[in-house]
């Protein structure tokens, strides 16, 4: 195993409208160790022909027949079986990075404490145009403890996009690869969950963009985002359910973070619901939120969020795109 190849996990389905310009931007990596493990989940387009395009030794396809969204889990851990990095990072085949990605993560993982790290993404059009940046404005701490990771993933998964995203493949590995549990679509959420509770090291946050992030009219996953939300307790619920009291004890888990996650899982499931117009759930839900939220950023969006459902008008949406236009405005300034 080559002590600094980078497996880049490459799941897709019908995505030759981006394929060619996801692995362009691998290819154009200023870190050269890397394979990148692209595995079709049975595509009915070109995209195999658009793969094909490139004659590059550390691309690899592999196509699976179509399974869905429901075995994604299993698309996932067929290419981590099929690399041999020991650090592996995820791109999806309509994403792309920026030339440096690689090179800005690798680095960090010179210091054996660091099991994941993460940072900042773009969030672009069909047409590649930034829409705006995808920080975590409440996220002080640059660098964290596995078990403080755990604790703040079980209110809210501060590591989206996976698209920036790089993790020791040993951590993956101790829990059997990627996870899909709670009737969840993804894999991102419950993995990160069990690598931080199971990992011993320290997660960093660079301050650095470090994928772009693709939203479309046709992208399965642009309601990714909505769907990981609304699921939030959900998910945190299982994942808790598969640690026993003394891996609980060792996170420093307590019935203030329970407290904290379900208050967490009320938010988004009250902003969900007012999404979709049930104001009536939606206020029951972003009341608990209210009575138990951790942090002022959410205790601001149950307010705002209980606000709408009696003005009946989406005040939490609203101030979401006020603050990208104004990220926005900062980032290209």
């Amino acid at each position: 195993m080559e002590p600094g190849l980078v497996t880049v996990i490459t799941p897709v389905y019908n995505a030759e409208q981006y394929i060619e310009k996801c692995i362009a931007s691998v290819l154009a990596q200023t870190y050269t160790a890397w394979e990148q493990i692209i595995v079709d989940d049975g595509s009915s387009d070109r995209t195999a022909e658009r793969v094909a395009r490139f004659n590059d030794p550390r691309i690899k396809y592999i196509r699976l027949s179509h399974r869905g969204l429901g075995a994604l889990a299993d698309s996932y851990n067929t290419a981590l079986r099929a690399g041999h990095g020991p650090l592996v990072a995820i791109l999806e085949g309509d994403d792309r990075w920026p030339p440096n990605k690689l090179a800005a993560q690798v680095r960090g993982f010179d210091d054996a404490r660091v099991q994941i790290t993460w940072g900042d993404a773009t969030v672009i059009d069909d047409h590649d145009l930034p829409l705006w940046r995808w920080p975590h404005a409440s996220l002080f701490e640059r660098e964290m403890g596995m078990d403080a990771l755990f604790r703040r993933l079980t209110r809210a998964n501060i590591l989206t996009p996976a698209v920036t995203v790089m993790v020791r493949r040993s951590a993956l590995d101790a829990i059997g690869g990627f996870q899909q549990f709670g009737q969840a679509l993804f894999v991102d959420l419950p993995t990160w969950l069990m690598v931080s509770a199971t990992a011993t090291g320290t997660a960093r946050k660079l301050d650095a963009c470090l994928g772009y992030y693709r939203m479309h009219e046709a992208q399965v996953s642009a309601s990714h985002a909505a769907e990981m939300q609304s699921n939030q307790a959900a998910i945190a619920g299982a994942a808790l359910r598969k640690l026993d009291p003394a891996a609980l004890k060792r996170l420093g888990w307590s019935e203030r973070h329970l407290r904290a996650a379900n208050a967490s899982g009320h938010l988004w499931q009250g902003i969900a619901r007012l999404q979709s117009g049930d104001r009536k759930k939606s206020r029951a839900d972003l009341v608990e939120a209210l009575l138990g939220c951790a942090s002022a950023r959410e205790k601001l969006r149950a307010s705002l969020g209980l606000l709408s459902t009696v003005v009946n008008y989406d005040l939490v949406t609203l101030a979401d795109r006020a603050r990208r236009a104004a990220l926005l405005r900062v980032n290209r300034g």
